[in-house]
């Protein structure tokens, strides 16, 4: 059986509505997506005048699978933009986690300017000060923090996890029963390991 992912699966939802689309209405869907005003997602989509595009792009939001369209779209648009935040997230920690001293010099030895600074090094610059020297002094985010999070992130203690879980013992159910009806049997016996009280 194949597995789908969320992504995956709003993806061919999506697609299945789209099928139930005339070209206007996925038009007219669309355009309403990127505007939010249903008259000119109509006009747009149309080419007609703006008492009939009214008319029409009020009739539109009226139907059926023009709402579950919609909604479905509004849906995959959403994990869309999640998936772009959660990468910017992991690019921001990557940065912090695997800047080295070395991102801060050039080949002569010399600090290099914030804005010379590769862009890595940029991200985990938490602030500076140019001395009266001349000289800059650079404060870093913490490290651990970010090589934390992207082992958590990775499931790096999964390992740990697994320790502290309670181990699950696989018990045969005709035991099971056979130990109940013991029980009912001789409510008042209980059986010890070696079937002791």
């Amino acid at each position: 059986m194949a597995e789908f992912s969320p992504r995956q699966f709003d993806d061919v939802r999506v697609r299945r509505l789209q099928d139930e689309l005339t070209p206007l209405e996925f038009k007219f869907c669309e355009n309403y997506l990127q505007s939010d005003n249903a008259l000119q997602a109509y006009k747009d989509a149309s080419g007609c005048k703006p008492n009939t595009a009214k008319r029409q792009a009020v009739a539109l939001l009226k139907r059926d699978h023009v709402i579950k369209y919609l909604k479905a779209r509004k849906h995959q648009i959403l994990i869309e933009v999640g998936e772009g935040i959660k990468e910017r997230v992991l690019k921001e920690e990557r940065a912090l986690a695997f800047a080295t001293v070395a991102d801060f010099f050039d080949s002569s030895g010399n600090v290099l300017k914030p804005h010379d600074l590769p862009e890595r090094a940029q991200r985990a610059v938490a602030s500076f000060k140019v001395l009266a020297s001349g000289d800059i002094e650079y404060k870093f985010y913490a490290k651990s923090g970010a090589l934390e999070r992207i082992s958590r992130h990775l499931g790096l203690y999964e390992k740990d996890n697994d320790q502290a879980r309670p181990i699950m013992l696989a018990v045969d159910p005709r035991v099971d029963k056979k130990a109940a009806l013991a029980a009912k049997k001789h409510p008042k016996e209980k059986a010890g390991p070696s079937g002791q009280e």
